[in-house]
């Protein structure tokens, strides 16, 4: 009698990802509503551990959290503070022209307030952009 299970279908868990910068594509970005009514599109960003292999972390950019939708569109576009100081607003037309994107991602462990459960998510200062990855992958795990 031999045990024998087929496990090539098993993908890596977000969760045991260590916290750090991870580069990221961006894949199913889309314009949902959020509870509140507003505006917010959500992705799925798939990063890359070179010991655990891909795996896929749900991200969303809330019409109302500015700060990181600024920081988003500062990673995504590789723009300096000067050079986005005049810019009032981001407008993405098309949510599908992120599909594809890569930036810098900052994982994270947080904590459910209410069930006290942790759980892996993109926490802040949240983005940076792939210019940055020499200084900011040097001597990290991932």
């Amino acid at each position: 009698m031999s045990f024998v299970v087929d496990i090539s279908s098993v993908e890596p868990r977000i969760q045991d990802f260590p916290d750090g910068v991870y580069e990221a594509t961006i894949t199913n970005p889309r314009l949902d509503v959020s509870k509140k009514g507003n505006p917010v599109i959500n992705m799925d960003l798939v990063i890359y551990h070179p010991n655990l292999g891909e795996a896929v972390v749900k991200d969303s950019l809330p019409s109302a959290f500015p700060r990181k939708v600024r920081a988003f569109w500062m990673a995504f576009n590789d723009l300096t503070a000067e050079e986005i100081a005049g810019q009032q607003t981001v407008e993405i037309e098309n949510p599908s022209d992120l599909e594809g994107g890569q930036i810098l991602v900052q994982l994270g462990t947080q904590e459910n307030k209410e069930t006290g459960r942790t759980y892996k998510s993109i926490v802040a200062p949240w983005y940076y952009p792939l210019s940055r990855a020499a200084d900011l992958l040097g001597g990290s795990d991932a």
